[in-house]
């Protein structure tokens, strides 16, 4: 059995023992305890506590008798478990971590977001999660990247007031559902700036093809900022 076929077994939370003792099963069907340890190269006095928590885990069977006789489940039986097993154990973690995410945080923050990924990744992030408007402010090529997440908070009666610039093709990038968006044309847009709900805002630096800076964006959920950015929509 190659190192990196153990390997994966590892990635689900087998120790070394244990991918050692269910790699050596698979390879020779079914063996006792001195035979495993042999072939595997595992100490004896460990070999009977790595049995255990491999058959504890569904990846092993035993049959009675002197000596007692191990052999592996079915490798793709054995790694549905573990991937089953793995779901679960992330699904708790997921949990735990939401229900403590904030917690002692000051309501009111403000983060920087560098980099084009992070930066469309966050905008799509608050699309997302808009439940009634959304204010956006954006050049033609980063409305194209985000039409899709969009058209879905669209398709939820979301209401979007969209500001566009006339370069490239913006009316081929606007939402279909035009009864719920409004949009403005405006000769260029070097920058982002984004309204959800009036609860979160994004501002960021220009994003378009011929902008040769970094992309440097900031979120805050601070009211006053917010704020300031949904009064730009107004006032166009």
């Amino acid at each position: 059995m190659s190192d990196s076929a153990r390997e994966v077994l590892k990635k689900y939370g087998l120790s070394e023992y244990e991918s050692k003792a269910y790699a050596t099963l698979v390879q020779l069907g079914s063996a006792s305890v001195r035979e495993i340890c042999k072939v595997a190269g595992i100490p004896q006095p460990r070999a009977y506590d790595t049995l255990a928590k491999l058959e504890s885990k569904g990846l092993i069977e035993t049959q009675e008798g002197r000596p007692v006789i191990y052999r592996a489940v079915p490798p793709k039986n054995a790694f549905d478990r573990l991937e089953k097993g793995l779901k679960a154990q992330t699904a708790l973690a997921v949990e735990e971590f939401a229900s403590r995410y904030g917690y002692e945080r000051s309501s009111a923050e403000m983060w920087t977001i560098k980099g084009e990924t992070n930066i469309i990744n966050k905008i799509e992030e608050m699309i997302s999660s808009v439940e009634d408007h959304i204010l956006l402010a954006v050049p033609t090529e980063v409305l194209e990247k985000i039409k899709p997440s969009l058209d879905k908070a669209i398709s939820r009666n979301v209401k979007a007031n969209l500001m566009v610039s006339l370069r490239g093709n913006p009316q081929a990038a606007i939402p279909t559902i035009d009864n719920c968006v409004s949009f403005t044309r405006k000769d260029d847009i070097p920058a982002i700036l984004v309204s959800v709900d009036r609860k979160e805002a994004l501002m960021s630096s220009g994003c378009t093809s011929n902008y040769k800076g970094p992309w440097v964006s900031v979120w805050t959920n601070e009211p006053s900022f917010v704020e300031l950015v949904s009064m730009f929509f107004g006032s166009h």
